[in-house]
C-alpha cells in the first residue's frame, strides 16, 4: 500500500471517529448532524464536479446513496439520543456490511460465493 492510499484510509477513520464523537457528545445530535450532511454534500458535490460530471447511469446511484446515507445519520443521531457511543457506534458499523450484504443479493442480483458470504459474516458480525 502506497503512502498516499494509507493516509487516506487513516484520515478517513480519524475524520469518521471525529465527527461521531462530536455528535454523541453535542446536545442537539439530529440537527447537528444535519447541519453536518449539508456541509459534507456541499464538499462532495465541489470536488465531484471538479472532477468532472458523471454520465447519465451514475445519478439514480449517486441519488439512492446520498437518500440512504442521509437516512443512516439521521438514524445514527437518533440512536445516540438513546445510547452510548460505545454501544450504539459498533451496532451502526457492524449492521452496515450485513446490510450491503442482504441488499446485493436481494435487489441487485450478486452473485455472491460462499467465501465472500462468509467473509462478510465474519466481519459484520465481529465488529457487532
Amino acid at each position: 500500500m502506497s503512502l498516499t492510499v494509507f493516509l487516506a484510509v487513516l484520515g478517513a477513520a480519524l475524520l469518521h471517529a471525529g465527527w461521531n464523537a462530536v455528535i454523541r457528545v453535542g446536545t442537539e445530535k439530529v440537527r447537528t448532524m444535519m447541519v453536518m450532511t449539508v456541509v459534507q454534500s456541499g464538499l462532495g458535490v465541489a470536488i465531484a464536479l471538479g472532477l468532472g460530471v458523471p454520465g447519465s447511469a451514475v445519478w439514480p446511484w449517486l441519488l439512492a446513496s446520498g437518500v440512504f446515507h442521509a437516512g443512516y445519520k439521521v438514524f445514527l443521531a437518533f440512536a445516540y439520543e438513546q445510547g452510548d457511543l460505545s454501544r450504539v457506534y459498533p451496532i451502526a458499523r457492524g449492521a452496515a456490511p450485513l446490510a450491503v450484504l442482504a441488499i446485493s443479493a436481494a435487489f441487485l442480483n450478486e452473485g455472491l460465493r460462499g467465501q465472500e458470504v462468509a467473509a462478510v459474516l465474519v466481519l459484520g458480525l465481529g465488529i457487532l
